[in-house]
């Protein structure tokens, strides 16, 4: 687990890549500035000191190669040009002699190679299509299937009454929450409901964990988790899906793209094609609907529910709608949006307006009916608050419970500090706090969407992406598994998440490098994730991206030298997904036997070795043979066990050095630790090591 700072590079592999002016030449696209495009500028080779394990005979052969000419092709995106690179047919000086594999059969499924350095690209200009059944005038598209700002809906739906509402934002002694929520914090156990929460995008984990359960107990049933765009940004929310996929939980995740987070537009917040695309990049089936279209919602939630408890599948859906009103109350949104866009949202694309529109087309609503269905909500309402006003406060006691069987005695103790409190300032609190604790009681008109982060296309048709990985990222090689050039042919952490997006969102101009060596410990990759592999991610975050063969040593250099200049360049964050293999076992406490077989580390330590596949290349160029091969070990090892008994002769650091670079002044528990380690230290002096200075 390592981060590099990639500067000018000055590793012994930019020494190897020197080569004759004949080797693996390419031609450049644009031949009207196909001057000197070589890999190394001569000036900036000529700066760089011999690396200190190459000894001078062995630099003075190397020293010739010259690099490799480049072929460019740009690919546009949301924010400039990415460069995408890949070879020209001018590659005569390839040797095609010796039986080239055109595919590695890597952990998770086969993997076509490709001598083609393309990058994937981060551009948004086709953006995914969006599903609707209602156009803006209330009509049924040609053709259509007929058939939560914060989802009090659902739970409405469901069966909660009025009454139960107004108890809970009043905090009564009948709230199901015994008044311990914030007002909207509505939960219910009875209608399989979880207690909403403040915090973004905690429910997405609980959501994925009780969709699991239900798996285990092969349950008829699935989860949906409701979220907005922002709480797509969070590692919950990248830790959820990777988890559903992988596991197969049959959970919806239902994300509101409203546009705005708080103050903050979608386009500041991701660079990739809105949520729907990250949908791809685990592996799970995704569509997004229009969600200002009430029957493009239920029907897809409807097919999305069917898919995931029949399938046992993870289903993401992103809803397009708008959040018209101000955040809270404390905001005022015409002071980072325009008045006439939040207008024109509330008019052309009002989802109650459209859905009325429709179901009066149908002869199933009027005025009439409209003014009577006012008129009774607004009195139910009026008697629910009124009711809810009159009940007393929960009990004190409430606020201690339903956590510990057996209350701890500190718990115990702050129950009765504060009894005692209210009781004497009683005239601060409501007089109805029970101290003393009770007994429980057609012709589509709109077929684009000028949506935040670029322009969007409906679609009458209900169509998920795919998470099937039959046909898989290609992989980028130079060195074919016999050390020869490859010939022309046609082609998980919440740290992850986070960096990734705001790399991608910031420009951030950095290098992510994945060894995807088949194995996490004794985890094999196909039981990380359900997506094909970690390439795909690049496209979900907005990422350039691109698959390499990770046992190829100029396939590796060629495509860190290209990312290097991509991200200076175009202050750009690009992936590398490094297709590796870990033939050796994790640690000196692990023996990777017990769970893979002896056979496939042992076709792996033979056939895709990549220290005797670039051996073998620069034995065919001259430029290193046995004798040169038994020197430069026998010089290594003197080297090295020089080192070593030069380390072991120096004393150990002194202990105040375990205490000091964190605090410019050191607190006060840090110093009694270091007097306390001082102390041991002199008292059980046989125990370390003597040149321990204190």
């Amino acid at each position: 687990m390592a981060t590099f700072f990639l500067s000018k590079s000055h590793k012994p592999i930019m020494h190897i890549l020197k080569s004759n002016n004949n080797i693996l030449k390419l031609g450049v696209i644009n031949y009207s500035s196909s001057v000197n495009n070589s890999l190394f500028s001569p000036h900036l080779l000529d700066k760089i000191p011999r690396p200190p394990l190459l000894n001078d005979a062995v630099f003075s052969r190397i020293k010739g190669f010259d690099g490799f000419s480049r072929c460019f092709a740009t690919v546009s995106s949301g924010r400039g040009s990415h460069t995408a690179v890949s070879f020209s047919d001018e590659v005569d000086q390839l040797s095609t002699e010796a039986p080239l594999q055109q595919e590695l059969n890597f952990p998770g499924g086969k993997v076509k190679f490709t001598p083609k350095k393309i990058f994937t690209s981060g551009s948004n200009d086709e953006r995914t299509q969006c599903y609707r059944v209602l156009n803006e005038n209330g009509e049924l598209l040609v053709d259509s299937d007929s058939l939560k700002y914060r989802e009090p809906g659902v739970l409405l739906w469901r069966g909660f009454t009025l009454q139960e509402f107004a108890n809970q934002l009043f905090g009564n002694k009948y709230d199901q929450g015994k008044g311990r929520q914030m007002p909207i914090h509505y939960g219910s156990k009875k209608l399989n409901y979880i207690t909403v929460s403040s915090t973004v995008a905690t429910q997405i984990p609980h959501a994925v964990g009780a969709a699991y359960s239900m798996k285990m107990e092969k349950k008829d049933a699935c989860t949906i988790t409701y979220f907005g765009d922002g709480g797509s940004s969070t590692g919950d929310f990248h830790a959820g899906l990777n988890f559903s996929a992988v596991r197969e939980a049959p959970v919806i995740f239902f994300c509101r793209n409203n546009g705005w987070a708080i103050s903050t537009p979608i386009n500041d917040q991701l660079r990739s094609d809105g949520i729907v695309v990250r949908g791809k990049g685990y592996g799970i089936p995704s569509i997004r609907v229009d969600g200002n279209d009430a029957l493009a919602i239920y029907s897809a939630v409807y097919e999305a529910r069917k898919m995931a408890i029949e399938k046992q599948t993870p289903v993401l859906i992103e809803a397009l709608t708008y959040r018209a009103g101000h955040h809270s109350t404390s905001d005022d949104s015409t002071k980072y949006r325009p008045a006439d866009e939040i207008e024109w949202w509330r008019d052309g694309q009002n989802p109650v307006k459209r859905f009325r529109t429709w179901i009066e087309n149908n002869g199933w609503w009027s005025d009439q009916v409209e003014s009577e269905h006012r008129s009774n909500i607004r009195k139910q309402l009026s008697q629910a608050i009124q009711a809810a006003e009159r009940v007393d406060k929960p009990p004190v006691a409430d606020l201690f419970s339903d956590v510990y069987d057996v209350p701890p005695t500190n718990l115990n103790e702050q129950e009765a500090s504060l009894r005692e409190h209210i009781k004497k300032h009683a005239q601060e609190y409501p007089s109805n706090i029970a101290v003393i604790q009770e007994l429980p009681v057609e012709a589509p008109s709109l077929q684009i969407l000028d949506f935040p982060g670029g322009k969007v296309k409906f679609t009458k048709n209900l169509t998920f992406t795919s998470n099937s990985t039959e046909e898989r990222v290609h992989c980028y090689r130079v060195l074919d598994d016999n050390g020869q050039p490859f010939s022309d042919v046609d082609s998980l952490e919440a740290d992850f998440h986070a960096a990734m997006n705001f790399a991608a969102v910031m420009e951030v101009p950095v290098i992510f490098f994945c060894r995807n060596n088949g194995w996490a410990i004794s985890t094999p990759v196909n039981e990380q994730f359900r997506s094909d592999g970690v390439v795909v991610k690049g496209k979900a975050y907005g990422v350039p991206s691109i698959r390499i063969d990770g046992n190829d040593a100029l396939a590796i250099y060629n495509a860190v030298s290209e990312a290097r200049k991509m991200a200076i360049k175009e202050q750009t964050p690009v992936l590398i997904e490094a297709l590796t293999y870990r033939a050796g076992h994790h640690t000196t406490s692990d023996d990777s036997t017990r769970y893979r077989s002896t056979e496939e580390i042992e076709r792996w330590r033979g056939d895709q070795n990549p220290v005797k596949r670039f051996r073998t290349w620069i034995e065919s160029r001259g430029w290193w043979d046995d004798a040169t091969e038994s020197e430069y070990r026998s010089s290594i090892r003197k080297q090295v066990a020089q080192v070593i008994q030069v380390a072991e002769r120096i004393e150990k650091p002194p202990v105040a050095d375990m205490f000091n670079d964190v605090y410019d002044v050191p607190p006060t528990n840090l110093n009694e630790q270091e007097g306390f380690v001082q102390k041991t230290v002199k008292k059980h002096r046989q125990d370390y090591p003597s040149d321990v200075p204190l």
